[in-house]
């Protein structure tokens, strides 16, 4: 940001001053303080400065991150406990949030320019410099699935005519060039697509557009966006699951965006056994065929740079670095040091336990289920995932931002619930018909 305003300091100290201040005016309850959203607003505004001590306290940061995202996780597994949603306004009008949005955006955009690209997302756009140019890369160890790849193949083919101006010769420098302007390029992308994603959630499945700006500008000012912007590879699964839930209704288009998600990172993978329990037997075959097709395609794109099939392989299997999920590991890092990799197998025996539970009650799920129960999965990864697990914030926020926000959803279902203990009413072909909602009985 410097390099835009030059005396402009956007340390990540200074951001988490003024943005916790910002989030306080604009989003706490000061005549409610004994409020859900109050409660929401310091467990969300609690990660930013465990991350600012990573570096200088690893431990206690660690620790403080672990504790935060345990009652962040209870408070998901009790959303369903709390049957009263009344509606809160923000301390600012529609107008202002919408002008705040859009600054906020174009200060993120700016900052996504000018910072250095992180390693991950750099090895991402080389992986597709390698796939558009059809070279094996199968020796080589992935930092993503092949989702953001492919992506990327679409952005670096314009990075080519923005990084080499027209009757000039390539110099030795400019493929990375290209690469850090396809790399700042996706993760634009991504975080637009999340931004507009948490827009037409709240206009469409809320049914009041001031909550999807109220979402999107709380993602904005929130320091973990601040401090993680350049990482896609995190921020373009939490987009697609978005996404996901905005097109609920449609199983085929719902499996699509899901498929896409467990493409780039393997935490999407958890969500698939709820969402299939959310849409039974009467959907689920939609749902599973949209999955599978996905899949198909990606790993097409896998044996475009494959000599042959021994190649594939190593890149649908031998790519992934499987030893960092191994519970011997002693170089895990994070939480998870040589001494404590011994509690990781029960921890991860219990969030199998949880998902079995999440995924078999309730027997019939409706989306404000389906909503806080993907969340809690996607946190509870955070808790035996030995890679400096409890940091990737990005994974859950923007879902966590919806459950925060979210009216009451119990009449929103896959099939359609019976209303008032009477039977829907049946249209032609057997359709079922539900009495739309008003926004205002959304909010009891």
């Amino acid at each position: 940001m410097e390099d835009v305003l030059p005396p402009f300091d956007s340390h990540p100290t200074t951001w988490l001053t003024l943005s916790s201040l910002l989030v306080i005016a604009i989003f706490f309850r000061f005549h409610r303080l004994w409020s859900l959203r109050n409660v929401d607003l310091l467990l969300l505004t609690g990660f930013s400065p465990a991350l600012l001590f990573l570096r200088s306290d690893p431990v206690v940061a660690n620790t403080w991150l672990f504790v935060l995202s345990l009652a962040l996780l209870v408070r998901l597994l009790c959303d369903g406990l709390f049957v009263r949603r009344p509606k809160l306004d923000q301390n600012l009008n529609s107008a202002g949030l919408i002008f705040l949005t859009i600054c906020g955006t174009v200060f993120l955009v700016f900052r996504v320019a000018t910072l250095p690209v992180p390693n991950s997302t750099l090895k991402t756009v080389e992986r597709s410099e390698q796939m558009r140019n059809r070279v094996d890369a199968s020796s080589e160890t992935a930092a993503a699935g092949p989702t953001p790849t492919i992506l990327a193949a679409h952005v670096g083919a314009i990075s080519d005519a923005v990084a080499v101006p027209d009757g000039t010769s390539v110099a030795a420098s400019a493929p990375s060039r290209k690469a850090v302007i396809a790399a700042r390029g996706l993760a634009i992308m991504a975080h637009l697509g999340t931004i507009l994603g948490l827009l037409v959630l709240g206009h469409r499945t809320f049914s009041d557009g001031s909550l999807g700006y109220a979402m999107a500008l709380l993602y904005l000012l929130l320091p973990c966006t601040f401090y993680q912007c350049g990482e896609v590879i995190h921020v373009l699964p939490a987009g697609l699951v978005v996404w996901a839930f905005v097109f609920w209704r449609k199983p085929v288009v719902a499996g699509v965006f899901l498929g896409l998600a467990c493409g780039t990172l393997f935490f999407p993978i958890f969500l698939l056994p709820v969402w299939a329990a959310f849409y039974g037997r009467a959907k689920f075959v939609r749902f599973a065929a949209a999955l599978l097709i996905v899949g198909t395609c990606l790993l097409g794109s896998l044996a475009l740079t494959s000599a042959d099939p021994s190649s594939f392989s190593r890149q649908v299997f031998g790519a992934i670095d499987w030893s960092v999920l191994s519970f011997r590991s002693g170089n895990a890092g994070g939480f998870w040091g040589a001494e404590m990799n011994a509690y990781r197998l029960p921890v991860f025996v219990a969030y199998v336990i949880m998902l079995v539970a999440l995924t078999v009650w309730p027997r019939r799920k409706s989306l404000e289920h389906l909503l806080a129960s993907s969340t809690a999965l996607i946190i509870g990864t955070q808790f035996w995932y030995p890679q400096a697990g409890g940091v990737y914030l990005l994974w859950y926020l923007p879902l966590t931002l919806a459950v925060c926000f979210r009216p009451r959803l119990m009449q929103l279902q896959a099939v359609a619930p019976v209303l008032n203990d009477r039977a829907p009413a049946v249209g032609p072909a057997g359709r079922h018909l539900v009495k739309p909602t008003s926004t205002t009985a959304l909010f009891r």
